[in-house]
């Protein structure tokens, strides 16, 4: 009897794909994305460049340290205002601190945000550049 290698690895691909779903609690696949839009009250923003750090709170009853992804809103002509610069977590992986370079430009005042855990809080600061 002939042994196929290409046989082989695809047993044990089934095996290792069977073996991460049974570990992972939501399966492969599973992953649902929340999304946050925030509009931000530029009041005195309008001139200069700025840092805006972000302080998202994410729901308990999810995952700790879930994955996010940060949308600057554009103008027509594609241009941006925003730039992250860091970000880190605290209380146990449910709150996230994200830092941005700020330039006002009409129109771009808003961020989107898509998480793996729902957003049940923010807030944001200004500091001066």
């Amino acid at each position: 009897m002939t042994i196929n290698p290409l046989t082989m690895k695809i047993k044990a691909a089934k095996r290792e794909l069977l073996a991460l779903k049974t570990a992972h609690t939501r399966g492969l696949g599973n992953v649902k994305i929340y999304t946050t839009t925030i509009t931000i009250d530029t009041t005195g923003h309008t001139t200069g460049f700025w840092d805006i750090t972000f302080t998202l709170d994410f729901d308990q009853a999810f995952t700790a340290y879930p994955l996010v992804n940060f949308i600057a809103t554009m103008d027509s002509n594609r241009d941006y205002s925003m730039e992250l610069e860091g970000q880190d977590y605290s209380d146990g992986g449910y709150t996230l601190n994200a830092k941005f370079a700020w330039r006002y430009k009409a129109g771009t005042n808003s961020i989107t945000i898509d998480s793996t855990s729902p957003v049940v809080g923010y807030s944001y600061t200004w500091a001066e550049d």
